[in-house]
């Protein structure tokens, strides 16, 4: 067995690059992306996303009929979005922008159409297609949610000195 290293990626494997194949970071970005801003997703039934999302320390941001925006304990802007559809699917990342300079010169470059986010949200968006069609979006100045008291750590199962937190 051979592996090939590629020096362009630095990504090993037995068959090398494939023919077509994107072959790294650009040598000049049109944008570099500060963060990641969200994950977007749709859910038939928002009560059990909720659910769900509570269960795993996420805090509701907003809940409407259509929509949910969750959120975790630092500032910032909601960290998964999940809309009412017809089916469970992921819908795509959102990275943040440093400035709205970039989402103007990234939808400029790209030939894209910036949009204003919604009042919720607040900011711009240019929304974009990776090349395995998973929508991505790139947005800036969305309004920024306080802080929330940190969560009680959580008491687990194992080690020597804990009891169970389950026991009869």
């Amino acid at each position: 067995m051979s592996v090939h290293h590629d020096p362009h990626t630095g990504l090993h494997s037995e068959q090398g690059a494939l023919a077509g194949e994107h072959r790294g970071k650009a040598a000049e970005p049109i944008i570099k992306v500060f963060d990641l801003a969200w994950l977007e997703f749709e859910k038939p039934d928002l009560d059990r996303a909720e659910a769900f999302a509570h269960a795993f320390g996420f805090a509701t941001a907003l809940r409407t009929a259509h929509e949910l925006q969750l959120r975790g304990t630092d500032p910032g802007s909601p960290c998964v979005l999940i809309r009412r559809g017809p089916r469970s699917r992921f819908v795509g990342p959102a990275f943040r922008a440093a400035d709205s300079t970039d989402v103007l010169r990234l939808a400029d470059a790209v030939g894209g159409a910036v949009v204003p986010l919604p009042e919720s949200l607040g900011g711009i968006a240019v929304d974009l297609v990776d090349p395995s069609a998973l929508g991505v979006r790139v947005v800036s100045d969305t309004f920024e949610l306080p802080a929330l008291a940190a969560q009680a750590p959580l008491h687990f199962n194992f080690g020597h000195d804990r009891g169970r937190v389950n026991a009869t």
